[in-house]
């Protein structure tokens, strides 16, 4: 992109897909996150290590995250932000397990690194070492672009919820991340989602999902009888008004202005 932004411009726009990835991946109702840390690459491997345990080697993970990039500025006051976020899905279909990432910003390096891992209720924790992936901004003298690594892109495992197929960031997401970084705009209000916790909403959505799954079933036969109807009734009626009663829910459709236009007589 020749239109040339600040490295500053990657921040709010992985920041859009950090905290609120259900506005570009819709089978997500959204994201809960811990408190963000300033560390140093010192730190960071403090931090990775009892978590990556023995699934992936630390040496595989630092050439990845390009710690042997050495910036005594940053490293002073904190090289790397750390957190944790938990993704909630519309539809959890693996129950109490919950799906995580260790989101690491590499301020030097102008890159984002996920690092996915499931959780169970007691709190045994798996690395999903296959997914992990860093979008990075390289900046050039007359242009900027986003491009996406993948640490093992011929191991990548998809579910289509938790874990997009690799494909889909890279055709999806990334042209996404592009236009929020030339927008490079922070809203002042918070999103509606973002006033009541996710993870009730979550659970209140699969409720309602499956309480009235039946019914939505039911209505979309009558819209699809609907339709069959408009489609033989032809320009020739002059109304036609139908009022049917599905489970107290009603459906009702009007004549369309065509059907009240004259009609056309041969002789």
């Amino acid at each position: 992109m020749t239109d040339m932004r600040s490295a500053d411009s990657l921040w709010p726009a992985a920041d859009v897909w950090i905290k609120k990835p259900h506005v570009v991946n819709k089978r997500l109702c959204g994201v809960t996150e811990t408190e963000y840390r300033d560390v140093d690459t010192a730190e960071l491997i403090q931090v990775l290590s009892p978590l990556l345990g023995t699934s992936i080697k630390i040496a595989d993970i630092s050439v990845f995250l390009h710690t042997d990039i050495v910036d005594k500025k940053h490293e002073t006051a904190g090289r790397w932000c750390v957190g944790v976020r938990t993704i909630i899905p519309k539809v959890n279909k693996t129950g109490e397990c919950l799906y995580k990432e260790v989101i690491i910003k590499d301020i030097v390096g102008h890159a984002v690194t996920f690092i996915p891992f499931e959780e169970t209720d007691v709190g045994q924790v798996t690395v999903k070492s296959s997914n992990i992936y860093q979008i990075q901004l390289q900046l050039k003298p007359e242009e900027w672009m986003l491009s996406l690594h993948a640490l093992t892109p011929e191991q990548w495992c998809s579910d289509g919820v938790a874990y997009p197929k690799l494909s889909w960031l890279c055709t999806k997401l990334l042209p996404k991340l592009s236009r929020w970084a030339l927008e490079s705009k922070t809203s002042e209000f918070k999103s509606t989602l973002s006033l009541i916790p996710v993870e009730k909403y979550s659970i209140l959505y699969q409720q309602l999902k499956e309480k009235y799954k039946e019914l939505v079933k039911v209505r979309a036969v009558f819209l699809n009888f609907f339709h069959s109807l408009n489609l033989d009734c032809g320009s020739h009626l002059s109304t036609v008004r139908m009022h049917i009663c599905v489970r107290n829910e009603c459906v009702r459709t009007v004549s369309r202005k065509v059907w009240d236009l004259p009609t056309c007589t041969y002789t």
